[in-house]
């Protein structure tokens, strides 16, 4: 359902991307706040509040220095790698890949999805209902965990993220996997549990970006 409501919007979210200011920023803004359709983390996901959640993505706040460290390394990179996390969320993604790949057409990207079903993470059968391997090769990552567990990769999976010059890794469950792994990972989700908010220090529903090699 969620992954059918997000892709209905896109065409309205695309046309506001489009004719921002900075549209990678709105872009990213829009896959973040997709990081609350969560049925593992909330008790209910209220469609109401993701509405409104969308409606003012333009003016949430984040870390704008790894935001600005993430748009220069882009103009560099040549392998990236975009691990998703969950259903509905899947289909914002798709937006930021796009606006992405629209302005740094050279680069590779692949993304890559859950290996099996688990909780309501996107797996390959939510990337071809939202119409993502359109817009880039996807591949799953051959594991059942809630996560990038790095030790449980399939092969082909391993070989990708092994290469990726930056790899955007979406929701907590890849957080929780990846962080501290070493490699040039930004972290993008809400904190939408109490336990993450009080971790880091900030109030529930706040959107996360952070950087694997500058992170505390």
């Amino acid at each position: 359902y969620y992954n059918g409501l997000m892709d209905s919007f896109g065409g309205e979210l695309e046309k506001e991307i489009e004719g921002a200011d900075d549209g990678f920023r709105l872009a990213v803004c829009y896959s973040m706040l997709g990081n609350y359709i969560d049925f593992g983390a909330l008790e209910s996901v209220e469609e109401s509040k993701l509405r409104e959640m969308l409606k003012g993505a333009s003016d949430i706040q984040f870390d704008e220095k790894e935001f600005n460290n993430l748009k220069s390394e882009l103009k560099t990179a040549k392998n990236v790698v975009f691990l998703t996390d969950n259903c509905g969320e899947i289909a914002l993604d798709k937006l930021l890949i796009k606006k992405l790949l629209n302005d740094h057409p050279d680069i590779k990207l692949t993304v890559i999805v859950r290996g099996a079903p688990v909780l309501n993470d996107s797996t390959m059968e939510d990337a071809l209902q939202v119409g993502l391997d359109k817009i880039a090769p996807v591949m799953d990552n051959g594991s059942d965990v809630a996560g990038t567990c790095l030790d449980r990769l399939s092969r082909e999976a391993a070989a990708v993220i092994d290469v990726a010059d930056i790899i955007i890794a979406k929701g907590q469950g890849n957080f929780e996997t990846m962080r501290y792994c070493g490699k040039n990972v930004y972290y993008m989700f809400l904190c939408k549990c109490q336990l993450f908010a009080d971790r880091c220090n900030v109030p529930r529903f706040s959107p996360m970006l952070l950087n694997d090699l500058r992170m505390n």
